[in-house]
């Protein structure tokens, strides 16, 4: 993780801690929704992209998140997922392929003291998708911070697309996971 994301995951988890109480967040349970905005860090310029919507629900139980589901219509936590190299005699020419709303692969998630961790598993790629959402709202605006980092390594490239970024969170309507 580079430093600009570890220094904006300590202030996001900082902003959110500070609304905590002295013993800190009780222990959630149930289910939980957010209706994200998500935006790319573009590196050396440290200027984020525009927001992209995505909707994260899980159950917390026990200090574990299961039942996870990252709904991304916009494809930003899942950098490449939209095409694939295609090697021919004389090109190497790029195609199209469909990209689905959530990304495929496992995965996990643990409850901290500050916040929620998720971790996608796809292909092979242990840690494809890596989040950390924080517990508390910030008492301004009542969103939580989110900081993220992805990888995909699309058809026929040599090496895996990368990108990370922040985010800001509403508590949404949880609903019962159907999948």
């Amino acid at each position: 993780m580079s430093r600009v994301v570890r220094t904006i995951l300590a202030c996001a988890v900082a902003t959110g801690a500070g609304a905590a109480s002295a013993k800190g967040p009780a222990q959630p349970s149930g289910p939980l929704r957010f209706e994200c905005r998500l935006a790319m860090l573009i590196q050396p310029q440290n200027q984020v992209t525009d927001f992209t919507p995505v909707t994260i629900s899980f159950v917390a139980d026990k200090g574990a998140l299961r039942d996870i589901h990252v709904v991304d219509t916009g494809g930003i936590l899942y950098p490449g997922g939209n095409f694939k190299f295609v090697h021919k005699p004389d090109v190497i020419s790029m195609e199209a392929v469909e990209m689905p709303a959530e990304r495929p692969g496992r995965w996990s998630g643990t409850v901290e003291k500050k916040m929620f961790r998720l971790k996608l598993a796809s292909g092979p790629l242990e840690e494809a998708v890596t989040m950390g959402l924080g517990r508390t709202p910030v008492k301004s605006s009542g969103r939580h911070g989110l900081v993220w980092n992805a990888s995909h390594q699309p058809e026929g490239s040599p090496r895996p697309i990368s990108g990370s970024g922040v985010g800001n969170c509403a508590p949404g309507q949880a609903q019962g996971n159907s999948k």
